[in-house]
């Protein structure tokens, strides 16, 4: 897989301007990939629900808030970029949340009105192994728009990457769609048991 200085290679060649040799290096490109490495990955991570991403956590209860209109307040886990779904062991149906600030103003609580609640959410994937080839193309592409006019000076070359990143994500989506199975629900209430 990749690592940051060929990702930001593969971004600064959609630019056609200098690559670099080493992330760290004191060039105007590596000092600009530098500056929006981090923020990039971030967004980029937001965006879609990638699979290598994904983590389910067992939430643990926040013992000093409580929330009017809401039942529970859990721990926002340390590593978690965005929640997608709250569920219970019973059901995996996604249930009503919010995400603020606890009491103390601290840190950030998940609150919900189910008991031991279990969050799916995008993990903050620091470590460029675990990336997979559509997050790179993503990243390449976005990284790519921010890059483009402090090093160009193209507001034009801009918008066509932040065109091809959002390509990049639609293409993400189907091959992701194309590698999870879902059992089909063959049950009374199923259009598949009417056929039979």
């Amino acid at each position: 897989m990749a690592d940051k200085t060929e990702i930001c290679n593969l971004a600064l060649s959609e630019l056609s301007v200098d690559t670099i040799t080493l992330f760290g290096e004191d060039s105007e490109p590596g000092r600009k990939c530098r500056l929006f490495w981090d923020t990039t990955r971030r967004t980029v991570l937001t965006d879609y629900n990638w699979s290598f991403a994904k983590k389910i956590f067992a939430l643990s209860e926040s013992s000093n808030d409580s929330v009017v209109n809401w039942l529970y307040a859990y721990v926002y886990p340390s590593d978690c970029i965005t929640p997608r779904k709250l569920f219970s062991e019973s059901s995996d149906e996604s249930q009503d949340f919010d995400v603020m600030h606890s009491s103390e103003g601290s840190q950030l609580i998940i609150v919900a009105n189910i008991p031991d609640a279990y969050l799916e959410y995008t993990s903050d994937i620091i470590d460029t192994t675990l990336f997979d080839n559509s997050f790179v193309e993503a990243l390449k592409y976005n990284l790519a728009a921010k890059l483009a006019k402090p090093l160009t000076g193209s507001d034009n070359l801009k918008k066509d990457m932040i065109q091809l990143y959002i390509a990049a994500i639609d293409t993400a989506k189907r091959n992701n769609n194309l590698r999870n199975y879902k059992k089909p629900d063959i049950t009374k209430n199923s259009p598949f048991y009417e056929c039979r």
